[in-house]
């Protein structure tokens, strides 16, 4: 149970770049037309430590229909920038600005773009005293660290440009920060991540397992926020069920149509049952493992998230959709347990 909810909210530094050797400003949002996005702006190659200097949008745009459109312009050095104080990227013309309870993202590409304003309801959060998941950035320094600031929810609304036109959208989002210099890639055999928006209450969740040279050790996150404020954060209860398993026909990647997750922490208890809608940014190999070993699956969808639960005494039930990715190594077939 959270007793100081300021404790845990970021400073807008936090929000700022920090140099390191990869760093991003990620956005998603769900629109009551149908519409989806998951969108961000990197410095250097997410989640590894090569081509510190690369500078990209990664854009996908989802349509009521179910087509994807991606777009991934990259930037010479020189016409980028970012700044050390606050939330302020600008690759070309294209920028994600911004600090709590507002941020903007502007983008403009060879198949559509974007303008959408993202207005905190929830507070920030971040894992005190540096927003680092793994390691320590502050003293006693670590020679590795993985730092996570999480917006978890915002009232979203703006358009998107699709096929030439412009369409409104007004819906709900999530945004965060991330940076590090240890290979997320190298670090986690696999991780499943997501929120739950339900009417009172919002669920942030990470559930994974560290990778061979860590015993395959499970890595576990829930936040907890009730309205505006933080009120639970804890590092274990949470328990993620795959059924229905399919595989993309092209790419022979495996995944799963239905998860069933199992909270039971001191505020939570009970089940969230995930059932995918469509994928977002589409299922595909996006690097090699530790040394080149092995493809990695990384993939995010919408799913339609049933929840059953009780928080804090408090009986929840609600259906809502929800962005959710999981990345993996991959193979042919694929357990039924996560």
């Amino acid at each position: 149970m959270i007793r100081n909810p300021d404790f845990y909210k970021p400073a807008p530094k936090d929000n700022a770049w920090h140099s390191a050797p990869w760093e991003w400003w990620y956005f998603d949002a769900v629109f009551e037309n149908g519409y989806s996005i998951w969108t961000f702006w990197a410095c250097g190659y997410p989640g590894t430590t090569k081509d510190p200097e690369m500078r990209y949008v990664d854009v996908c745009i989802n349509t009521p229909d179910g087509m994807t459109i991606q777009m991934q312009p990259i930037f010479p050095l020189h016409e980028t920038s970012a700044s050390t104080q606050t939330c302020d990227a600008k690759w070309g013309e294209n920028y994600a600005r911004g600090g709590y309870p507002k941020w903007e993202i502007h983008f403009r590409g060879a198949q559509g773009g974007l303008d959408l304003v993202y207005e905190n309801v929830t507070q920030g959060v971040r894992e005190p005293p540096d927003g680092c998941f793994i390691g320590r950035i502050q003293e006693p320094r670590t020679d590795t660290y993985w730092t996570h600031v999480i917006h978890p929810r915002s009232r979203v609304s703006g358009k998107l440009i699709v096929g030439g036109k412009e369409i409104p959208v007004k819906g709900e989002g999530y945004t965060d920060h991330q940076w590090g210099n240890v290979s997320l890639f190298d670090t986690f055999q696999w991780w499943y991540w997501g929120h739950i928006y339900l009417p009172n209450h919002t669920i942030q969740f990470f559930d994974g397992d560290f990778a061979e040279k860590w015993g395959y050790q499970r890595f576990k996150r829930i936040w907890l926020l009730k309205g505006e404020k933080a009120i639970d954060y804890v590092k274990d209860g949470i328990y993620t069920e795959a059924s229905e398993v399919e595989m993309e026909p092209l790419m022979r990647i495996t995944y799963a149509r239905k998860l069933v997750q199992t909270f039971d922490t001191p505020m939570i208890l009970g089940t969230v049952t995930h059932r995918m809608k469509h994928f977002v940014r589409y299922p595909a190999p996006n690097c090699l493992g530790p040394q080149g070993t092995r493809p990695r699956a990384y993939m995010t969808w919408v799913c339609e998230c049933d929840a059953k639960l009780e928080i804090d005494g408090q009986k929840v039930e609600s259906v809502s959709l929800n962005m959710h990715e999981r990345s993996e190594f991959y193979h042919e077939r694929r357990l039924a347990l996560i």
